[in-house]
């Protein structure tokens, strides 16, 4: 129903995690489009790492791009 960030060592071992369920509103963070399948709430695109180790997601259903501080897991 939504994204969930996982990184994890070559060895299978979870070293961060971050789910959007705890930091997005889907009353307030709403698919956009109207042909959107409403089974996938935010449809994760892509992320980056930038250089200070935040994440930039893209979330295609709710047409949004956020930063993560990786650290704290706050969005920013």
């Amino acid at each position: 129903m939504a994204d969930y960030l996982v990184e994890m060592t070559k060895d299978g071992r979870k070293v961060w995690e971050w789910r959007t369920w705890e930091h997005l509103d889907p009353a307030k963070d709403t698919i956009t489009g109207i042909q959107d399948s409403r089974s996938e709430w935010t449809h994760g695109n892509a992320i980056s790492e930038v250089s200070d180790g935040d994440l930039l997601v893209s979330f295609r259903n709710i047409s949004t791009i956020i930063r993560i501080r990786r650290q704290t897991g706050e969005i920013v």
